[in-house]
Order: structure tokens, then sequence, then C-alpha cells
């Protein structure tokens, strides 16, 4: 497989050519038309997706209300990430497309092995993924700061500090 579409992803720069072509071998290409659903919440995972083209929007269910978006990806973007480093693998999120996207997927069943085996873009990859979701949090915690300082949400902010207590390694 061409490996182009994944050097050109965030995620995938600190790597190597031949790191890259060495995750790319074992990915798939994969086009998605419009309106359709590449995943759905809950589903479990198959692996992380680097958008190539087109246009994906990220949604949430909202408890008593329809999907909230938490975000619009466009290529090169990653998404799906989650899926290759949680232990359960279900979807946190539906991904639904907004303009027909071509995507490329590493499948976590390849994924896994490499990581096993000591591989070095698996792991470089992971510690890449590792630092995306450090900065999210940090993130999510400015905005809990934020939240708790100016509004009156009690209740439902000390549940989401509940949450964040059980984040524990």
């Amino acid at each position: 497989m061409e490996y182009s579409g994944l050097a050109a992803a965030p995620l995938f720069q600190t790597l190597t050519p031949n790191e890259v072509a060495e995750l790319a071998s074992v990915c798939e290409e994969r086009c998605v038309a419009v309106g359709e659903t590449l995943f759905k919440e809950g589903d479990a995972g198959d692996g992380l997706y680097v958008l190539q083209k087109g246009t994906v929007d990220i949604l949430k269910s909202a408890p008593g209300g329809g999907p909230q978006r938490l975000a619009t990806l466009t290529a090169p973007s990653v998404l799906g990430e989650m899926s290759l480093l949680s232990n359960a693998g279900l979807r946190s999120a539906t991904a639904w497309v907004r303009e027909a996207v071509t995507l490329v997927l590493l499948p976590s069943s390849r994924f896994h092995p490499l990581l096993k085996a000591g591989n070095l873009a698996a792991y470089k990859l992971t510690t890449e993924m590792a630092k995306v979701m450090a900065q999210r949090l940090s993130e999510v915690d400015e905005q809990l700061v934020r939240l708790l300082a100016h509004e009156k949400r009690g209740e439902e902010l000390a549940q989401f500090q509940k949450v964040l207590a059980r984040w524990s390694f």
C-alpha cells in the first residue's frame, strides 16, 4: 500500500519513511460515501483511521437529546485512535461522513501483534497517540476549571469530577 497518506497525518510525522511504510503494509484503504456512518458510538473498535480526503463529523450522544457534534475533521486527520489503546475497544463517539472520504484503516488486529513483537514503529505511534491524549486531557482539565469557576451546575460538575477521579494508572 502507498504510505504517503499516512506520512501526511501529524500523528505519523515522527516516524521515518521506512517505519511509516512498515505500518502501511498492514493497512487497508477504504472509501465511504457522504451520509454514511463510519462507526457508531458503542461499536467495537476495529482500529485507527487516517482521513486522506473528505470530511467527517464526530458526534456524541447527549443525555435526553440528539447527538452533539464534538468536532469536524478534514484531511489529514486521525480518528478512532482510542480503539487501538483501549482494552474494551468500544467507540466513544460516532463518525458520520459529511463529505465523501478516502481513508486508511490501521486495524487493531494487525497493530497489536506489532506491539507485542516490539516493533519500533508501533511503539513510536503509540507514544504519539499518548501525547495527543495527554494534550486533550489537559484541555479538558482547563475547561473543567473554567466551568467550576463560572457555572452554577454543581451537581453535574461533581459527577464529572468523580469520573476524572477514576482516571488513574
